[in-house]
């Protein structure tokens, strides 16, 4: 029979690394299934639907297959990714991956993956604008150009844009500053839209 003085054993050390191993483990684990479920899931279905946009624009000028216009495909593609606050947050994500994973969803002469998110974007309503907004400082002529477009095509939105736009009027790539200010003009009403 033990004696009443003696202590229970205490662990060893080595198991208490191993304890220490196992909570650190599954700390990282729970980090990356909500790195998933925050950046890659909405990634994915951002890519997806872009895919789908892209697809259905080539079917309707390789086949001559009419559709009403432009705009209500946009629109129903933003539906299709939650409405216009999850939209421009899902789209955002996407324009933040790396160009491997944003890039080949069209045909070589189709725009860019991250180009298509910026024109869905303009379809997403005040969080869509103020998205492409950011975009107008953008250090890429060619992005900051898309910006201007799709926040022409985005609709009434385009009039928070305004400061940024101006500010665009001396913007060094001469392509950029015209379609400046030729959205101006639309979306001041000087010049009616195409």
């Amino acid at each position: 029979m033990p004696e009443a003085s003696e202590q229970p054993a205490k662990p060893a050390d080595g198991s208490r690394r191993v304890y220490i191993l196992w909570t650190v483990g599954l700390g990282l684990l729970l980090l990356l299934a909500l790195a998933c479920w925050l950046v890659v899931g909405p990634a994915l279905q951002a890519r997806r639907e872009i895919r789908i946009s892209i697809a259905e624009d080539r079917l309707q000028v390789d086949f001559l297959i009419p559709h009403p216009d432009i705009r209500s495909r946009r629109l129903q593609t933003v539906a299709r990714l939650g409405g216009d606050r999850e939209a421009a947050l899902k789209l955002r994500v996407f324009l933040l991956m790396p160009d491997w994973f944003t890039e080949g969803l069209g045909q070589p002469d189709d725009l860019g993956g991250k180009e298509w998110a910026t024109l869905l974007l303009g379809h997403c309503g005040e969080p869509g604008a103020r998205q492409l907004i950011a975009r107008l400082g953008h250090k890429i002529p060619y992005c900051r150009y898309v910006a201007i477009v799709a926040l022409v095509e985005g609709g009434p939105q385009a009039r928070l844009a305004l400061p940024a736009l101006e500010r665009r009027l001396t913007d060094e790539n001469s392509e950029v500053r015209s379609a400046a200010a030729e959205a101006l003009k639309k979306i001041r009403g000087e010049a009616p839209p195409k």
